[in-house]
């Protein structure tokens, strides 16, 4: 169950055949098709995904949405947190799409952002300028983070609510299809979720099809930005828990290969389900040599 991200690519290849036979060409056992990839794109792979080649997650919004008037990127081009109702609604038509596709595809999971609180402009501009600074995190990187979440809780309650609203429409969908709702824990402390919005979520949905997706670099930066740890995900939610996205990370900055950073993957694997979807989730800089490397070193961890 060790697959591939299609965002390898992403910025390499854009035909859809193309694409597949170059990842295929890494010898995982599966793919995960993200939200770059566009509906032509898609359409160029014909139906080999999911006959010669297995999907093992999808992730929303797939494929992506921007090109007919998406706010953002990919997959937050929109925001299930929104006060807006049309762009809700947006969020969940795309979402839905998503699901169809995945269940088109063979898919077992769809891996959702949730979206954020919006904290004050300055606040993050405080932030962002302290968080993209090398090097171990400052005092003033720790009081910034502890400003954006104060602000973050006395705005979040309407964003949340917003959340839940539109995570009951997509697991009502995603049982109808018999497929998985992966949440991901996200990088920045604004986002939704944090740690205990997670076990908020998966007992508003318990029963159904709702899980956590691990994100193994996100949730070692919470831990940089002293805001929860690895350990504490996966105790807490390991059992409910669909996928993860493996990745290393050094100081802020993650999407790297396996075994270049920080991240201990044999004591992650320890705690993840025996039949978790595992997909390697790195950035297209990632020299081909590294990715094999790290492939195999996650074999040899018995991934």
């Amino acid at each position: 169950m060790l697959g591939i991200s299609s965002v390898y690519y992403s910025k390499q290849i854009d035909d859809g055949a193309k694409l597949l036979d170059a990842l295929a060409a890494l010898e995982f056992d599966g793919i995960e098709l993200e939200y770059r990839v566009r509906p032509e794109t898609l359409r160029q792979m014909g139906r080999r995904p999911g006959r010669e080649i297995a999907i093992f997650s999808v992730h929303a919004f797939f494929p992506n949405p921007v090109g007919v008037g998406g706010k953002g990127s990919g997959a937050n081009a929109y925001l299930f947190s929104s006060p807006d109702r049309q762009e809700r609604d947006s969020a969940l038509r795309y979402g839905a799409a998503t699901l169809d596709a995945a269940e088109r595809l063979g898919a077992r999971v769809v891996v959702l952002h949730l979206g954020r609180v919006p904290v004050e402009q300055e606040l993050l501009e405080v932030y962002r300028r302290l968080e993209s600074a090398e090097g171990p995190p400052t005092p003033e990187l720790l009081e910034s983070v502890a400003a954006v979440l104060a602000a973050r809780e006395r705005l979040r309650e309407p964003h949340l609510d917003a959340v839940l609203r539109c995570v009951d429409r997509l697991n009502r969908e995603a049982q109808r299809r018999g497929l998985l709702l992966g949440i991901e824990n996200r990088f920045h402390p604004h986002e939704i979720p944090l740690h205990d919005e997670v076990g908020l979520i998966l007992r508003e949905f318990d029963g159904g099809a709702v899980r956590y997706w691990h994100d193994v670099g996100h949730a070692l930066n919470h831990q940089r930005l002293g805001i929860g740890t690895q350990d504490s995900w996966l105790e807490a939610y390991g059992t409910r828990l669909a996928g993860t996205h493996l990745h290393d990370i050094r100081g802020g900055q993650d999407h790297l290969a396996p075994g270049t950073g920080e991240a201990d993957f044999a004591a992650i694997l320890r705690c993840l389900p025996a039949d978790a979807i595992k997909i390697l989730e790195v950035r297209p800089s990632v020299p081909r040599e590294e990715l094999i490397a790290a492939r195999d070193l996650l074999r040899s961890l018995g991934y």
